[in-house]
């Protein structure tokens, strides 16, 4: 995947960081904190270690026309994400409907 503009990033894991503008990184890293959790789970019940050794999100900017792309390495994800977390519970947990 290739991600061009002025982007930060945040290590929210040992093999897990978050790509952002820098007005919105640390709520992005907040927002998934839990990747490295996630990725040991999938483990777990593959019974392997991921293959492609990293993965990584980019919340795009508002007004990138984009909804959301996902490859092995890289998941390409927009704010309206963050909005939704911000009104979730404190204990992480999002209920989709």
């Amino acid at each position: 995947a290739l991600v061009v503009g002025s982007l930060e990033c945040r290590d929210v894991g040992p093999r897990t960081r978050v790509w952002s503008e820098s007005s919105v990184v640390d709520e992005a890293a907040y927002a998934f904190h839990q990747t490295e959790e996630f990725i040991q789970h999938a483990e777990a019940i593959m019974d392997q270690k991921y293959v492609w050794g990293r993965y990584d999100w980019v919340c795009l900017p508002p007004s990138f026309p984009s909804r959301g792309t996902e490859n092995p390495c890289l998941t390409f994800v927009t704010p309206t994400l963050l909005a939704a977390k911000a009104k979730t519970p404190q204990d992480g947990t999002v209920e989709l409907r």
